[in-house]
């Protein structure tokens, strides 16, 4: 199979957004839904994602300054 145009990219993209399922976006589309769970990861690979347990409190960016100020006398605790 050739490569994806550009509109088609685009319109999986959006209804991954969108919040349709793999298997909905590749039967509308035409495509494997392996096809479309690698653009799916693309797409979500910023957002942090669940290990299943707790929600995560702090990002680790924020860890890492709160741990930053109390090293430096900033904060006594976190």
């Amino acid at each position: 199979m050739g490569k994806l145009s550009i509109e088609k990219k685009s319109g999986i993209k959006e209804s991954l957004k969108a919040g349709k399922s793999v298997c909905d976006v590749s039967s509308k589309f035409g495509i494997s839904k392996s096809t479309v769970h690698r653009m799916g990861r693309t797409i979500n690979s910023t957002v942090m994602k669940s290990k299943g347990c707790c929600p995560i409190k702090l990002l680790p960016q924020t860890k890492r300054s709160i741990v930053r100020m109390m090293a430096h006398g900033k904060h006594k605790t976190a």
